[in-house]
């Protein structure tokens, strides 16, 4: 390996315009194949369609209308944590979360309810 990086930085040393015009090329060339592809990134990409637990969020949200909901209180009972799973899949989710955090984060009857996860990042 060290071999290798002496010869590339032997060339760079050698031929400093034929390395700047090959980098200003593949910059262009990155650009020409990269600009069409910035319109489709998706916000998920994260989850496996086929694992076990999408299977069964999808059978609760067909059965019930609602995917897997948890409720945890803290031992001193002063501080709660409500995990709800949003429809709209990884991309929709998000306009889901923000619609949701818009309506109901805030401070309210001395309850401070805050917004987390990943539909909101």
């Amino acid at each position: 390996m060290p071999r290798l990086l002496q010869r590339i930085a032997l060339l760079a040393i050698a031929a400093p315009r034929r390395i700047l015009i090959g980098a200003l090329l593949l910059m262009v060339g990155c650009g020409v194949f990269g600009v069409p592809v910035a319109q489709y990134p998706s916000a998920g990409g994260f989850q496996d369609p086929t694992s076990e637990s999408d299977g069964a969020t999808a059978l609760l949200v067909d059965k019930f209308g609602q995917g897997d909901m948890e409720l945890l209180i803290s031992k001193d009972g002063k501080t709660g944590l409500i995990v709800a799973g949003i429809t709209g899949g990884e991309s929709g989710a998000q306009k889901h979360a923000k619609e949701l955090t818009d309506e109901l984060v805030g401070d309210r009857d001395r309850v401070t309810v805050r917004a987390g996860g990943v539909a909101m990042t």
